[in-house]
């Protein structure tokens, strides 16, 4: 083999070989690496003070999983397509709370609530059976301090309170 040959075929391995570490390397990093954490799928929690609240809903629901908390059943599953947990508080702000502080304890993905928002369906001595009170605006000192509630929400509760033949109720009043 002449001269030149031998140099170019040495310099093609030579090359190869460089090439191949510097792949076996890139191949010992991806596989070092850590894998990307897949998104944690986000719930809305509907929440009921009593079974007859609650009812309607539950043909509906594709139901995932039943979990027992404190003697009180979260159903999770899709509702109409939305990722969503049912539960039943029973009456009574404590209860509400209570039930609400146990869905946000329990249902959790890398440390965090998956809980996007809550939605309360229940009777708070309104006018009318059937009317709806949507809050602007929260408290739970009698006044001293208040909470805003989600924009996005509200703005569905405002949209769908100036739409009357959206609901079936009577009335539903934002209550600023």
């Amino acid at each position: 083999m002449p001269r030149a040959l031998r140099i170019l075929v040495v310099g093609l391995l030579a090359a190869s070989m460089l090439a191949g570490g510097g792949a076996a390397a890139q191949a010992k990093e991806a596989k070092e690496a850590k894998p990307k954490a897949r998104p944690c799928p986000t719930r809305l929690l509907l929440l009921s003070a009593m079974p007859v609240e609650l009812d309607p809903f539950i043909p509906e629901l594709d139901l995932e999983r039943t979990v027992e908390i404190n003697e009180r059943r979260f159903f999770v599953g899709r509702l109409r397509g939305n990722r969503v947990i049912l539960a039943i508080t029973g009456i009574g702000l404590l209860n509400a709370t209570q039930t609400t502080e146990d869905a946000l304890a329990h249902f959790r993905c890398r440390g965090e609530s998956v809980i996007s928002g809550v939605v309360f369906s229940g009777v708070a001595g309104g006018d009318w059976i059937g009317d709806v009170a949507v809050p602007t605006r929260w408290t739970d000192d009698l006044g001293k301090t208040f909470f805003p509630v989600d924009e996005g929400m509200l703005a569905v509760a405002t949209d769908v309170a100036g739409n009357s033949s959206a609901v079936r109720a009577p009335r539903i009043r934002l209550l600023r």
